[in-house]
């Protein structure tokens, strides 16, 4: 119970003290780093036995999730986003889009870093161009600042491979009306959706027309 958590927190280093297998040495500071947060309220000495645990063994799945959490409680955002790219180094961690929405999210509204931000969105939305968090934040961005081209051409990339025909032709008016030095060929792009209404076929088509021409602009005229 909670009345022995001192006591048997002290059993624990004493076994620490004398382990010296890695692998028992990690596990005996996982379990410090429950006991303290679950029975002394100790985040922060919790944190702190976490770290030791990294240092020990940085890819530690468990704990590097467990040290997330604690983060954000603590609102340690800097850390946070070291601990989140972490997790996403781990196997298997690149395919986890919904861990990289929170950093790209935690980058964008906590540590103020648009360009980390919208780097991810862009994975995000290049591997799921129809992720809804990542869209919807993109397109909450863009109203706020129409002027974020960077960020509307992610998502004008993110409606062509979805064929995402209205929300194309919204965001190509956009770019028109913002007199884009590349308004004319948007433009005839849009007339194009105009004529051939939300054709799935008019989208890919579109999406092929733009392709070798974006690979010859910068990032930030896609």
């Amino acid at each position: 119970g909670v009345g022995r958590a001192p006591e048997l927190l002290e059993i624990y280093r004493r076994q620490l003290s004398v382990a010296e297998d890695p692998a028992v040495r990690a596990a005996l500071l996982f379990q410090i780093a429950g006991l303290q947060d679950s029975a002394l309220n100790d985040t922060v000495g919790a944190m702190a036995t976490l770290r030791r645990l990294l240092e020990l063994k940085p890819e530690d799945a468990r704990a590097l999730e467990r040290l997330e959490a604690f983060c954000e409680k603590q609102g340690r955002w800097p850390e946070l986003a070291d601990v989140v790219t972490r997790r996403l180094a781990l196997p298997g961690g690149d395919l986890d889009f919904d861990l990289r929405f929170r950093l790209a999210v935690v980058r964008e509204t906590r540590l103020l870093d648009k360009l980390g931000s919208l780097e991810l969105y862009a994975q995000i939305l290049a591997a799921q161009p129809r992720h809804p968090e990542a869209l919807a934040q993109l397109e909450a961005w863009t109203q706020r600042e129409p002027q974020q081209k960077a960020a509307v051409d992610v998502l004008l990339a993110a409606y062509r491979t979805a064929a995402d025909a209205p929300k194309l032709a919204a965001l190509l008016a956009l770019r028109i009306g913002d007199g884009d030095g590349h308004a004319c060929v948007f433009h005839n792009q849009l007339s194009e959706l105009q004529r051939d209404g939300e054709s799935g076929h008019c989208a890919r088509r579109l999406g092929a027309t733009r392709g070798s021409r974006d690979r010859a602009l910068p990032f930030g005229f896609l």
